[in-house]
């Protein structure tokens, strides 16, 4: 693939079933979409990182330009998501997520330092800048993601821990 076509989009929604209160809790309807990115986005080639925290998602899409924002008007028009919102999209020569289909990274004690470091008490991605996203981002990229395998089998197989946490699909 020419890097002259792929393109990094960055992200934001709120999710349709939130319970604001929580910043950690994770909707089986998560591991619903990761087992979905898993199947779909290799035949694309589309990869990234999602983050979920407080009620959003924070997601990174990366790939051939065509193929992302085809999926980024799919996504527009989940019921899931509510209230889509570019915060950047870019031209890139390679990629930072290149091993994952998506990466799923939880709210954790890294994203918290970027927060406070910025002032903010809650993950909320409508309120960060260029430079901020980037900073999280960056923590993504150096997250351990669950089991610590790129395009692991989200939810099945793996344990309990993980059919729990992602609704044993």
């Amino acid at each position: 693939m020419s890097s002259q076509n792929l393109i990094r989009l960055t992200y934001a929604s709120t999710s349709a079933s939130a319970s604001r209160g929580g910043g950690t809790a994770v909707d089986p309807e998560i591991g619903r979409i990761l087992q979905a990115c898993k199947t779909n986005n290799p035949k694309r080639e589309i990869g990234g990182v999602l983050h979920y925290g407080h009620g959003y998602f924070l997601q990174v899409l990366e790939g051939p330009e065509k193929d992302v924002d085809a999926l980024y008007q799919k996504i527009s028009k989940d019921p899931r998501h509510q209230d889509v919102r570019t915060l950047d999209e870019r031209r890139v020569d390679e990629r930072r997520f290149p091993d994952w289909s998506m990466k799923y990274v939880p709210m954790e004690s890294d994203i918290e330092r970027v927060l406070k470091r910025h002032r903010m008490s809650a993950f909320d991605p409508y309120r960060f800048d260029l430079n901020m996203i980037e900073e999280v981002i960056e923590v993504l990229v150096g997250s351990d993601a669950p089991n610590q395998n790129p395009d692991q089998d989200y939810g099945r197989g793996i344990g309990g821990f993980f059919k729990r946490l992602f609704g044993g699909a």
